[in-house]
């Protein structure tokens, strides 16, 4: 898939430290959206489907264990999205899922 997508990225668990916090670079990867660490570990992902691609190449080279999944990838047709890649907290995750 190319263009503009957005994505759900998924694995059983992800805590705020090495090598699971490499969840923050998405933006290395211009893209925008946000992360929750916890369990599950979770990511809402926009841009190039080409980058969101090598952001999960990435991931799964660095922490092989951890089994990431890509549970969707969308073509994203609105105006609006984020703008950051942002960690959430589980409540505003809620908030933020409901936008979409």
């Amino acid at each position: 898939m190319t263009g503009y997508s957005y994505a759900c990225i998924s694995t059983h668990h992800l805590f705020d430290h090495k090598p699971d916090n490499l969840l923050k670079t998405g933006h290395k990867h211009h893209l925008s959206g946000f992360y929750k660490f916890g369990t599950p570990g979770v990511a809402i992902a926009w841009g190039d489907a080409d980058c969101i691609d090598d952001f999960m190449d990435t991931l799964k080279r660095a922490m092989p264990q951890k089994k990431f999944e890509l549970v969707f990838l969308r073509p994203w047709k609105l105006e609006t999205r984020p703008q950051e890649w942002n960690e959430v907290q589980p409540p505003t995750l809620k908030d933020e899922l409901v936008k979409l």
